[in-house]
């Protein structure tokens, strides 16, 4: 389902209708009813290359449920995926097991892994209910607020538990009464402020004991306080989100002044309300959570294949030109210069294979992984009982560059990057070698990040003892230190905040599934999570493509899932904005380009969705307006030469020629 509000257009509900911070329909959607989200999930399949999706009727997807399975294996060697139209968000959970379950079967570690993160994620919502439910009688503005919201997330952890949709009739009472340990209890904690909040709450309690004098018993005095705390922030979160549901109202019911302010000030200059701010921010992270099935869904299409060029990925062509090299430089032949690089790039590979065997038929093999992850799990084990993390984080990084030097090696072809392509042509560009790099280090358990910039993909790899590392995996010296790190990122946030290391360290440990955007000098670059990156940069990728054929249909609904999952993806909603003009969507269009723009309004990208998008709906005056503001950023950032912003400056100009003509 397309929600207006993700794109920037919201409906404004009247004060006596606002019950709930959570959009019932969200959870009783049914995604693949929409052409766009199938169109989406097939092209997904298509990158993937593993996995065919067939779209059935309910009984005969049910039939195959019960009897012969959801994924059935076809004869070029991929696997059908059975899906029905009316399928909801609960049942999508079982068919990402599914799918886990033929990803991993060696490994029944990685499919209890990811079935536990699904259970988790409804014992969240369920608990989030009861934790809120056991504290209503502090919440007083904002009390019927508090009581649908209880109802609607115990509701929908239970059915993601139960697999479907439960009653939302559910007596409040009775989920109050429902235990809560300790345990639980904290991970709602963190689940509801997030961690950084949890954390600086958790600190102020222990500051407050250190000062307090008492007989009661320090662990029971400490309980009392958080205790204290979470009534506190509740209370606070309700009565400020039901002033800030109250004032959107009254402002959209009486909007002739604020409207005219709002004409009367440009993009970049409209400075969005703290309520609005509030609820955005609220609500995002609710959707978002809530549609994790979906997303889930998606991730482990996208794990099954890279699990399948992790297992099949060859090397032989890789092992001949090694061979024919070493071959001449025994007799003694004189190489070029181009040549004696390679030379240089395949000795550090045949180092990092340390030997080849007939029986070695595949990259995997060849780099020895099972041995370099016993090997690594043995330095973790010896870490456990000397605390010296130093030591693990040196073994990873050996093992990266390992990885690093055999990557280097393969043939680079541009648009290299779907798995099935990377196994049978054997070449990559940086896209792909990130995935295939991504492939191993998520087998070994290292935690890494891939980096999205412009023209390029790199690895940033997170080291058990927090240190961090960029890897370029297309050039085998291509490594860069914690210190040339910070360097590199000595910039800011989409939010203005300053970029730290640190900020980076804490997403490795505590994934939000947000995207760190960082804008640094010329550059913008976006961290995306493991979890989430190499999706993101394949359907990117397959996204400009679509684009560039003119097949908007095909590639907006792709863009729209990007921006579902990262909703300050810039480069996608500029893209997405571009697509949805040239379908004929130009309100929507102009929408999404405000949105971009209200994300970063120092992002010349941003504005330039906005001067296409006011062109493509002839509105001369926005578009000389917006262009000026484009280039104003592109001279204030030292941008008019760099080769990157070239094309979009020639477009502008363009845009601005076609008017004059006109």
């Amino acid at each position: 389902m397309v929600y207006m509000s993700d794109i920037g257009v919201e409906t404004v509900t009247p004060p006596q209708e606002i019950v709930s911070i959570v959009d019932k329909s969200r959870y009783t959607q049914m995604p693949f009813q929409e052409p766009a989200v199938r169109s989406s999930m097939g092209i997904l399949c298509a990158i993937s290359g593993s996995i065919r999706p067939e779209f059935i009727n309910r009984k005969e997807w049910e039939t195959r449920r019960e009897e012969t399975g959801l994924l059935e294996p076809s004869t070029d060697g991929s696997k059908t995926l059975f899906l029905t139209e009316d399928m909801q968000l609960p049942e999508m959970i079982e068919v990402a097991r599914t799918i886990e379950y033929d990803t991993s079967l060696k490994d029944p570690e990685k499919v209890a892994e990811h079935a536990d993160k699904l259970e988790a994620l409804g014992e969240t919502f369920r608990n989030a209910g009861i934790y809120i439910a056991q504290r209503l009688t502090d919440i007083k503005e904002g009390h019927t607020l508090a009581v649908s919201t209880a109802q609607d997330f115990y509701n929908y952890g239970g059915s993601l538990l139960n697999g479907f949709t439960v009653d939302d009739s559910t007596d409040i009472y009775k989920i109050s009464k429902q235990e809560l340990s300790k345990e639980q209890t904290q991970s709602v904690d963190r689940w509801l402020a997030g961690v950084e909040l949890y954390v600086s709450r958790t600190m102020a309690v222990e500051r407050r004991l250190t000062y307090m004098k008492t007989d009661t018993p320090k662990e029971v005095l400490r309980q009392q306080l958080l205790e204290e705390t979470r009534r506190d922030s509740l209370t606070q979160y309700f009565r400020t989100m039901d002033k800030s549901l109250h004032l959107r109202s009254r402002a959209h019911a009486d909007s002739a002044i604020p409207l005219k302010e709002k004409l009367d000030k440009k993009p970049w200059e409209l400075d969005e309300s703290a309520h609005e701010a509030f609820i955005r921010m609220s609500k995002n992270k609710i959707h978002r959570a809530i549609e994790t099935p979906l997303s889930e869904l998606h991730s482990s299409i996208m794990r099954h294949g890279m699990e399948q060029l992790n297992k099949n990925l060859g090397f032989d062509r890789l092992k001949d030109e090694v061979d024919a090299i070493v071959a001449r430089q025994k007799n003694g032949e004189e190489l070029s210069s181009d040549e004696e690089d390679l030379a240089h790039n395949l000795i550090g590979v045949i180092t990092s294979f340390e030997r080849w065997q007939d029986s070695e038929t595949t990259l995997r093999e060849g780099l020895l992984i099972d041995s370099l992850k016993e090997e690594l799990i043995a330095a973790r084990e010896k870490a456990m009982q000397t605390g010296n993390l130093e030591a693990v984080g040196e073994k990873e990084e050996e093992i990266v560059k390992k990885i690093q030097h055999a990557l280097s090696a393969f043939p680079f072809e541009s648009g290299r990057n779907n798995p099935t392509d990377i196994i049978t042509e054997q070449s990559i560009n940086c896209v792909g070698a990130s995935l295939l790099a991504g492939t191993f280090l998520s087998e070994l358990g290292i935690n890494y990040f891939v980096i999205d910039q412009p023209g390029h993909s790199n690895i940033l790899v997170v080291r058990s003892d927090d240190t961090v590392y960029v890897h370029d995996m297309l050039y085998p010296e291509a490594v860069y230190s914690q210190d040339a790190v910070e360097e590199k990122l000595n910039g800011i946030k989409s939010n203005g905040e300053p970029i730290k290391v640190q900020d980076i360290i804490v997403e490795s440990k505590h994934p939000t599934g947000h995207s760190l955007h960082i804008r640094t000098g010329h550059d913008s670059l976006t961290l995306h999570h493991s979890s989430t990156g190499h999706q993101t940069q394949l359907m990117f990728n397959a996204a400009g493509i679509l684009t560039d054929l003119g097949k908007y249909h095909q590639s907006v609904p792709i863009l729209r899932t990007i921006v579902d999952q990262d909703p300050g993806n810039i480069p996608a909603l500029r893209r997405l904005s571009y697509g949805l003009a040239r379908m004929g969507r130009q309100e929507e269009a102009i929408s999404v380009g405000k949105r971009a723009v209200a994300f970063d309004k120092n992002s010349p990208d941003a504005v330039y969705a906005l001067v296409d998008a006011y062109f493509v709906a002839r509105n001369e005056q926005e578009v000389k307006m917006t262009a000026g503001r484009f280039f104003q950023l592109m001279k204030e950032q030292n941008l008019t030469e760099d080769p990157d912003y070239k094309d979009m400056s020639n477009s502008v100009n363009s845009i601005l020629d076609k008017l004059q003509m006109n």
